[in-house]
């Protein structure tokens, strides 16, 4: 929703969108859908048996320079994700971070065995935005369902907001099976999309990092029986 020095970039000169590098700005309103002339950053990975270390360094604007380190780590029950996040450049990063998860049991897909689960109950005249152009969506206090499968997309934009918001669980009834986000760090806002084939809990986490300040903030997946 953020990148980097959008707003007083002029076009043709480049904004800086962390992980993805220095984009070209070619309209006076950013669109996370555009594909944008792009110079990317170094990247570099390393892996062992259990665990994966991403590296990605942009020093190209001496104002938003940064160095991000991402380490996924495999569990017995699930995986973690740690982040660190180092402000290189002379300007104050200000910024969001949050993780697509693309999510379906067994490749079934979205409909009445799904139940998502929410830190408080989801109250419509809250949310940010609401798409729900089937009529399918079942909210319950904290809980959302589906009353049949799912065939066109779906939004609700701030389901959840405040510092609570840092963790949701999603059952599959049919199958006996959960799976759980909880987000150490400075979290901001919960997102939900969905389509036929995935649901998408989106957990926020806010940044502000002074000149030469860094972050750090991880993601714990656990997968079980219910």
């Amino acid at each position: 929703n953020s990148p980097l020095g959008y707003t007083s970039t002029r076009k043709g000169d480049s904004f800086t969108k962390i992980g993805v590098g220095q984009l070209v700005k070619d309209d006076a309103r950013f669109d996370f859908l555009k594909q944008y002339v792009v110079r990317r950053p170094i990247f570099d990975c390393s892996v062992e048996e259990d665990r994966m270390q991403f590296l990605c360094e942009d020093r190209h604007s001496s104002a938003y320079a940064y160095r991000l380190e991402k380490k996924l780590q495999l569990k017995n029950n699930g995986f973690s994700i740690h982040y660190r996040l180092v402000n290189l450049g002379t300007e104050h990063i200000r910024t969001e971070e949050y993780a697509h998860t693309f999510l379906a049991f067994q490749d079934r897909p979205i409909g009445p065995d799904y139940l998502l689960r929410l830190p408080e109950k989801l109250q419509a005249t809250s949310f940010s935005e609401f798409t729900d152009k089937e009529d399918l969506l079942h909210i319950d206090e904290c809980t959302l369902g589906f009353g049949k499968e799912v065939r066109l997309p779906f939004f609700i934009g701030d389901a959840c907001r405040g510092s609570h918001c840092d963790h949701w669980q999603l059952e599959h009834r049919k199958l006996g099976l959960a799976i759980s986000e909880t987000v150490e760090g400075s979290v901001n806002n919960i997102n939900v999309w969905g389509w036929g084939h995935v649901i998408s809990p989106e957990v926020f986490v806010r940044i502000a990092l002074e000149p030469g300040a860094f972050a750090e903030w991880i993601r714990e997946f656990k997968v079980f029986d219910i």
